[in-house]
């Protein structure tokens, strides 16, 4: 287990790129699956749920080849195994994403509940009723489901919710099913549709209409070659550290600008200091001089909830009171008890904002108020999910004094070298192995 020791109250300056996305790389990788063409990625991301990815797609049989610079081959002509075991599939949230690919290959598929970071209840009820009414027929044996299907079948599907991982589970399941496939209520992240360009290199009949897509199934795909896009979640916490920490910061390869509309407004409302330039953005901020504002999750173009840790440690900066209102996952908020014991000003409540179109209603605390700046205190910290530990890190970075954080090995499902640079923007970063 490694431990992170951080001297806190450092600002950052200096250049940093960003790493190719993890939530475009590991469903790209899943939808391999659907050729027995050869497949080639550059930019993939060098972290553990692309590896945990890869690691299945071994198992099952498909030829992997890991090379340098980012680059990965998978030839998945010979596969020779359907199921995939608990040891694989606890490691990170997409390996359930397999089910509709391997249905393509096989007449029955065995996958095991998915793992993935606690945040919430994160229902797989979705994924089981768009497998159901393409034709599939779902057993569930204690914690395994056994998904059987000869040929999948179209159909017409409205989500409930614009989910982002079950309209790629969709895409990827439909593309080869008999007939047209319409989702209504789809989700439009530029991550789902960097898959949509991705099928439709592979030879996909898919159109996109508003908030549909409309799928007309083919008899087989080809293999492509695609460069993974930057991974925008790792920008904001860039940003975020910047902003947080103060200094002068170049980002290099950020995503474009119609990607990240959201964090700009942000950025605009609460009078950061930043510069746009071809495929980078340049800050340069002095630290607690924002304005306060309120922020509130919802699905791509609003501020996305893998941003609110993010945007809370952004308002923990600003000045005055402002809210954070989370209406995606109901324990997204897990890690702000340890942000108060380091001196932030937070109060947790069950309270939705005016007007919003949020379903916890009062069951959860999912809405927090902020009183800033506050000035943080280091001290001892545990990472318990991917963006809450990268909110905790940047915590740390701003902070008075030595933090110690444990569990770090988490961030590594979705950061590539994230400590590294840190470091080579002037953090004062240490590592440490043990229990």
């Amino acid at each position: 287990m490694r431990h992170i020791l951080i001297e806190g109250g450092q600002k950052l300056n200096g250049r940093v790129n960003v790493s190719g996305s993890k939530n475009s790389a590991t469903k790209v990788l899943i939808a391999c699956v659907l050729t027995e063409g050869v497949c080639i990625l550059e930019n993939v991301p060098q972290i553990a749920d692309v590896h945990s990815t890869l690691d299945i797609l071994e198992h099952l049989g498909a030829n992997v080849k890991r090379l340098p610079n980012n680059k990965t081959i998978i030839n998945a002509s010979n596969l020779n195994k359907n199921f995939i075991p608990t040891e694989l599939a606890k490691l990170n949230r997409t390996s359930f994403m397999f089910i509709g690919a391997l249905l393509n290959r096989f007449s029955q598929v065995l996958v095991p509940l998915p793992g993935g970071c606690s945040i919430g209840k994160r229902s797989i009820d979705y994924h089981l009723a768009f497998l159901q009414s393409l034709g599939a027929e779902i057993e569930q044996s204690n914690a395994y489901f056994l998904v059987k299907s000869e040929k999948l079948k179209g159909n017409k599907i409205k989500l409930p919710y614009p989910s982002t991982t079950t309209t790629e589970h969709i895409l990827i399941s439909s593309v080869l099913a008999k007939g047209i496939t319409i989702i209504k209520n789809a989700a439009k992240t530029p991550e789902t549709l960097e898959l949509v360009e991705v099928l439709h290199k592979m030879g996909a009949d898919i159109e996109s209409n508003n908030d549909e897509f409309t799928i007309r199934g083919v008899n087989e795909l080809r293999g492509f070659q695609h460069k993974i896009m930057p991974d925008r979640n790792e920008a904001v916490t860039l940003v975020t550290a910047s902003l947080v920490c103060g200094g002068n910061v170049t980002i290099e390869n950020f995503p474009l600008q119609n990607h990240m509309n959201s964090l700009f407004v942000l950025l605009d409302q609460i009078g950061a200091k930043y510069k746009l330039e071809n495929s980078s953005i340049y800050l340069s901020n002095d630290i607690n001089q924002y304005k306060m504002v309120s922020i509130e999750s919802g699905p791509f173009p609003d501020f996305e909830t893998d941003w609110i840790p993010l945007g809370l440690i952004l308002l923990n900066n600003c000045i005055g009171k402002g809210f954070l209102h989370e209406i995606v996952f109901e324990d997204r908020l897990r890690f702000v008890h340890q942000l108060i014991k380091m001196g932030a000003n937070i109060n947790l409540s069950k309270k939705c904002l005016a007007n919003s179109n949020c379903s916890f209603g009062d069951e959860y605390a999912h809405t927090a108020e902020v009183l800033g700046p506050s000035y943080l205190t280091g001290g001892n910290l545990t990472v318990e999910e991917l963006r809450g530990g990268a909110a905790l890190v940047i915590a740390a970075l701003s902070a008075n004094g030595e933090t110690q954080i444990k569990n770090s090995d988490i961030l590594d499902r979705g950061y590539e070298n994230l400590f590294h640079k840190f470091k080579m923007l002037g953090a004062d970063i240490h590592t440490k192995h043990g229990a």
